[in-house]
């Protein structure tokens, strides 16, 4: 494609209402008048890396996306993602992109629809999703609790009592990490939050879920935070209930898990002085090279039938800690373990 071919087609995009923006390499190297007048900003801000205003977890999807395409198994793909305006507001876009011919060099077309909207839409209906489901379940655990006084000998019916019981608390577990996600970040409330009291509960409950385990676990004493306690609560029972879950297989000895805090000794300046709690074991692992994908939603690393979960606990997490001001990351390797921290801006030990 020559020049007057590359002004052709930036004359043909500046004049639909469709916002439209060219990727060359790692580079925005053309965006529409419909792009700048969606994000607000001026055509200067719209060109260059093309990454560099996306929600980072959104990335490698996009990445696949337009990998698909630049290899030539696709020329077309759709992905989500979200990016700020020029008010710093987050915005949600459903984007359709294909490949297209520009300066002689094969490169991804971008048009962008703002589902904003309904994505805020949805997390109102998933809250209100979650609230509906309390009665059932309430009926459920209700309902084995009388199975289980009426008649405990028949051992088809303890059978299908067993199962009825844990499914219900894991359906419970569910939910409260869906209506924390749907909450958090329209309603924290701060106040002082001892969080060694907390990992002390919640070891003890996972501890009488199955006491035959052979578990050895380590909080730190004096260990506060300032947060929402119960958004902070469903933080430590997930971080905690995963390290659990993940140390299930050990058989050449104890389970570890430990809870504690450090201050804060990363590279990113914009936490210096928050103090960074962890929760670590020796379990399971994962491989660093998927670390970016723990926390995406619905994301496993690891199978069903190798450990249970729902796939939104870490997502939840890492949005909660986000709506608090901090950050959260992982270090692990398979078989060896992983820890997890998270920062608090105001902690204190």
């Amino acid at each position: 494609m020559d020049l007057q071919s590359v002004v052709g087609l930036e004359k043909i995009l500046s004049s639909t209402g469709a916002p439209t923006r060219i990727i060359l390499g790692n580079d925005v190297v053309y965006a529409n008048p419909a792009f700048l007048r969606l994000l607000g900003i001026e055509e200067a801000h719209a060109l260059g890396p093309w990454r560099h205003n996306l929600v980072a977890e959104d990335v490698p999807g996009a990445v696949a996306g337009m990998e698909l395409i630049m290899s030539g198994k696709e020329s077309h793909a759709e992905y989500v993602y979200r990016m700020a305006d020029a008010s710093g507001r987050t915005k949600y876009f459903k984007v359709f992109a294909s490949e297209v011919a520009y300066d002689n060099q094969l490169a991804v077309m971008e048009t962008l629809f703002d589902v904003t909207e309904y994505a805020h839409a949805a997390e109102r209906q998933l809250a209100a999703i979650a609230h509906e489901l309390r009665t059932p379940l309430n009926i459920v655990r209700l309902t084995a609790s009388v199975l289980e006084r009426i008649d405990p000998s028949d051992p088809k019916f303890m059978k299908l009592l067993n199962r009825i019981a844990p499914n219900a608390e894991r359906m419970a577990e569910t939910i409260e990490t869906l209506m924390a996600l749907a909450r958090a970040e329209h309603d924290i409330n701060k106040e002082h939050v001892n969080l060694t009291k907390m990992a002390y509960m919640t070891m003890e409950r996972l501890m009488q879920q199955d006491p035959k385990r052979n578990v050895q676990y380590s909080i730190q004493d004096g260990v506060e935070a300032s947060g929402d306690k119960s958004l902070l609560g469903v933080v430590l029972t997930n971080l905690l209930g995963n390290a659990w879950k993940y140390t299930s297989r050990i058989t050449d000895g104890p389970a570890l898990i430990e809870f504690g805090c450090r201050p804060y000794n990363g590279n990113d300046t914009s936490h210096s002085g928050d103090w960074a709690y962890f929760v670590r074991d020796n379990g399971a692992g994962f491989d660093p090279a998927t670390a970016q994908n723990l926390f995406g939603f619905g994301q496993r690393l690891h199978s069903e039938q190798q450990f249970k979960g729902n796939g939104i606990g870490l997502n939840t997490v890492k949005k909660i800690i986000e709506c608090h001001g901090g950050k959260i990351w992982a270090e692990g390797a398979v078989g060896k373990g992983a820890t997890f921290y998270f920062t608090l801006p105001l902690g204190q030990s």
